[in-house]
């Protein structure tokens, strides 16, 4: 009986094993017939326009119709579900269809990217579709050579493609198209509008990027601005040959007029103009007004200019007796150069080279000039 048992439990549970596997297939079919007729709905969806700039406002419009799979007619009032991945916003992730069977979202990014957007139904499969979010940035300037000024921009993705780009600076203008990754402009620093120290006003360095339908502006500004140098002061000792003259000491002074120029990213290069320096030689009683006049005169000094900097001087040049300047038994030069240099270890050097001395027995050039070198920094 044992055995008979043994073998019945033994047919019992292959039974069972066949029963399990036969409503699973039954099950199965079911479940399949029931999800075809459960999907009764097709969506189909849109973005216009389809690429955006990632700036948080310009808005993307998501449209999905619902039609019937059937007769394609749109279906009013049905629920439409909304997803998307990777970046952005969307205005909402729910909307019931209008009397045309669509309903509407639309789709906003603050980061550049691709956005994979869904849409689907209770009673449809979901449609998708990607949405390319852009963003264009000025990255530097570069003015190692001031007269062609790069301006570095880049756009992100860098697979997307900007159809023209319209780069305004002052005393340029410039259109590029099919743009795409790492691209440049270029300007010329000279340009640039110089203003007062304490009263100025930004300049715009302007570029608009199209895409498509769609455009963003990046502005740039940049200032000019005329500074003075706190005015430099050495004494020097002029040795003539002369009775009665002898050793003399005048004061000898440097000052400086230079353009500073700044960016609102950031920049390297060669952003201070150098143009007028003003050299002065005070001799007190030694001053001479008219040629019949002891002492000395505007044409008696004379006066070399240089700069030096980080990576050399430039050549000394003569200056000029700078006419106008009236403060008493003072005599002036200056000199204009108009050149260009790096902020770093920058400095105007001036040096006494001669000096006549009128008296009644003649004139008398100074045997030797001690401390004849001021120098006058400028940025440092």
């Amino acid at each position: 009986m044992g055995t008979i048992c043994a073998r019945k439990g033994k047919y019992c549970k292959v039974k069972f094993k066949l029963l399990q596997t036969l409503f699973i297939i039954v099950g199965t079919y079911f479940l399949l017939s029931f999800n075809s007729a459960y999907t009764c709905e097709v969506v189909t969806i849109s973005a216009t326009p389809g690429v955006i700039p990632a700036n948080g406002t310009t808005a993307s419009t998501i449209e999905v119709s619902v039609t019937d799979i059937e007769t394609g007619d749109p279906k009013a009032g049905v629920y439409v579900y909304f997803r998307n991945y990777y970046c952005g916003t969307l205005s909402s992730y729910c909307a019931i269809t209008d009397s045309a069977g669509r309903a509407t979202v639309f789709f906003t990014s603050l980061r550049a990217c691709y956005s994979d957007i869904s849409a689907t139904t209770a009673g449809s499969n979901s449609d998708w579709l990607s949405v390319g979010c852009y963003k264009v940035e000025a990255d530097n300037i570069n003015a190692t050579d001031p007269e062609n000024t790069i301006v570095n921009y880049h756009l992100e993705p860098s697979d997307i493609v900007i159809t023209s780009a319209n780069f305004n600076a002052p005393g340029e203008s410039e259109t590029k198209s099919n743009l795409s990754g790492n691209f440049y402009f270029t300007f010329d620093q000279n340009d640039l509008d110089w203003d007062y120290e304490g009263n100025v006003t930004p300049q715009i360095i302007q570029l608009i990027c199209n895409v498509g339908a769609t455009s963003q502006t990046v502005t740039i500004n940049a200032t000019r601005v005329r500074k003075v140098t706190t005015q430099a002061q050495e004494v020097i000792y002029a040795f003539f040959l002369g009775q009665g003259l002898g050793n003399r000491i005048y004061t000898h002074k440097l000052q400086e007029i230079y353009h500073k120029i700044s960016y609102s990213i950031p920049y390297s290069g060669k952003t201070v103009w150098v143009g007028v320096s003003m050299a002065a030689l005070y001799v007190n009683g030694d001053y001479r007004e008219s040629p019949y006049d002891n002492g000395i005169g505007d044409a008696d000094w004379a006066e070399l200019h240089k700069y030096i900097y980080s990576g050399g001087s430039t050549t000394a040049i003569g200056m000029n007796i700078a006419i106008g300047l009236g403060v008493p038994s003072t005599l002036y030069k200056d000199c204009s150069s108009n050149c260009w240099f790096e902020e770093n270890n920058l400095k105007g050097i001036a040096t006494t080279t001669a000096l006549l001395y009128y008296y009644e027995g003649g004139v008398i050039p100074a045997a030797t000039i001690q401390n004849a070198e001021i120098d006058c920094n400028i940025y440092y």
